[in-house]
């Protein structure tokens, strides 16, 4: 108990992550729920299936004092009750960056059931509120613009990725990642991690709680799958829950996005809105 407590006392936290940030060749960075803890276990699978590490969530435990580059992701507060920080790129100036991105309007839903089925202190009122609050979408655009200047100012040691084209060609993403972290796995290795990372297995995985009592991969309640970590991995899916009025007003914010994520702007897309 007392050393649990210690281990978890954000001192203690605060010097741990500074050691290994010192340690760490790359970063993993995201906004929340653009599908990182899907990359990483993407990851996580090739290491683990071409070079026997033991699989973690956390790709540095794996990596550590190994011949492979040490990834690291972008520690968050795990509280949300108000404006999450964006962590200066200057922080990482000495490391890689794989820079992971998502459609703004399927990362603002998923945000949302993040606040009110996965926290503590949960969001009450419904996504047409959430959506216009003061820290969600207007902070989501600030972390990808601040990011896109970064990656304008030195691309060189980025490598873009795109939470859909995950979806439509993953090996093609996943060699591009590989490719950068000057890491060679085969693509037989890479089918088997794609397979093993398919969204109905990673449920489960969620279900039988296969990273123990961390928190961050299990459902707050089995019966509600908006409540899984691994909720629904739909490209588009928003649609399912904002109105037609609210996709204009995301879209009225989006004109503020940086051009190198012009694909995200003002898109035609052929679905049909809640009314």
């Amino acid at each position: 108990m007392v050393l649990s407590a210690i281990k978890t006392h954000p001192t203690v936290q605060r010097t741990y992550h500074s050691l290994i940030h010192l340690v760490s060749d790359c970063y993993l960075i995201s906004f929340p729920k653009s599908g990182r803890t899907w990359v990483r276990l993407l990851i996580g699978q090739c290491l683990h299936l071409h070079y026997g590490y033991p699989l973690n969530l956390d790709l540095y435990k794996m990596t550590l004092f190994t011949n492979t580059p040490n990834i690291k992701t972008d520690p968050r507060p795990k509280s949300y009750s108000s404006k999450a920080e964006i962590t200066p790129p200057s922080s990482f100036s000495q490391k890689k960056i794989i820079l992971l991105v998502r459609n703004p309007k399927d990362v603002i839903v998923s945000y949302y059931f993040e606040w009110s089925k996965r926290r503590e202190k949960a969001y009450t009122n419904e996504i047409h509120s959430f959506i216009r609050e003061p820290y969600t979408f207007p902070h989501l655009i600030d972390f990808m613009n601040v990011w896109a200047e970064e990656y304008q100012r030195n691309s060189k040691k980025f490598v873009l990725i795109r939470y859909e084209n995950f979806h439509s060609n993953p090996i093609d993403e996943l060699r591009k990642v590989f490719n950068f972290l000057g890491i060679n796995i085969p693509n037989n290795i890479i089918h088997q991690a794609i397979e093993k990372c398919k969204f109905d297995k990673m449920q489960k995985m969620e279900e039988k709680r296969a990273f123990g009592k961390d928190h961050r991969f299990m459902p707050t309640s089995s019966g509600d799958k908006e409540s899984y970590k691994m909720r629904r991995g739909i490209v588009g899916g928003y649609v399912d829950y904002l109105s037609s009025k609210d996709c204009r007003f995301l879209d009225s914010k989006l004109i503020n996005l940086n051009f190198l994520y012009t694909d995200y702007i003002n898109k035609s897309e052929n679905f049909t809105l809640n009314q």
